[in-house]
């Protein structure tokens, strides 16, 4: 039994190896070239391997996209359900809102073409709408924790803070789109651009 079993390991090690030099290969395309026009022969030519042995790690560009988006997820999710960082408050919020602007850097295909992504992968859209959810869900709690405290017996009113992390993930999913549309690179510098935004929308509602 140990015999048969010793020998799969370090196949199915080169194997993860492959899939994620070859979806790392893609990534750097889709994010030159946009998702639509890069095909899996483009992938394939780019890796240095023959469509055959790109087609034994992902059957199809759907298959590589799926692949990037639970790697995207796997770290989105995180910072926002359990965050990992120390920092509470605003100063919570600065941190999550800077990790979540490199991963919009090093994910920027994604966002100009989000629509007509999520519309032609249904496997994709599900998820990121799970995603999506999940995540507002959380950012509202975590201004509940942070702004109604503060404003307890002040003059200013507690916002909907439903409402306003739907705001927030609309501004920070919105980014790249709008870089893009006012003809801006699109570099970690330009991305990070959207923390101070993001702030200025909460800043009404954060005491003096």
């Amino acid at each position: 039994m140990t015999t048969a079993r010793g020998p799969s390991r370090p196949r199915q090690r080169r194997s993860d190896i492959t899939r994620d030099r070859v979806a790392n290969v893609a990534l750097d395309l889709f994010n030159a070239h946009g998702y639509t026009p890069v095909t899996t022969n483009a992938i394939a030519e780019a890796c240095g391997i023959s469509t055959g042995s790109l087609y034994y790690h992902f059957r199809h560009r759907e298959d590589v996209l799926w692949y990037l988006f639970q790697r995207v997820e796997a770290r989105v999710r995180p910072l926002f359900v359990e965050p990992p960082f120390a920092e509470t408050g605003l100063a919570l919020m600065r941190r999550q809102l800077a990790a979540i602007a490199d991963l919009l850097c090093e994910y920027r295909f994604f966002f100009p073409d989000q629509t007509a992504i999520l519309r032609r992968d249904e496997r994709v859209a599900e998820a990121f709408t799970r995603l999506q959810a999940d995540v507002v869900e959380a950012i509202a709690r975590q201004l509940g924790d942070f702004l109604r405290p503060a404003l307890q017996g002040g003059r200013r009113v507690a916002p909907d803070t439903a409402e306003l992390a739907r705001a927030i993930w609309l501004m920070v999913t919105s980014w790249i789109t709008f870089l893009v549309s006012r003809g801006e690179m699109v570099d970690a510098q330009a991305v990070a651009r959207v923390v101070p935004v993001v702030v200025a929308i909460l800043d009404p509602f954060i005491p003096a």
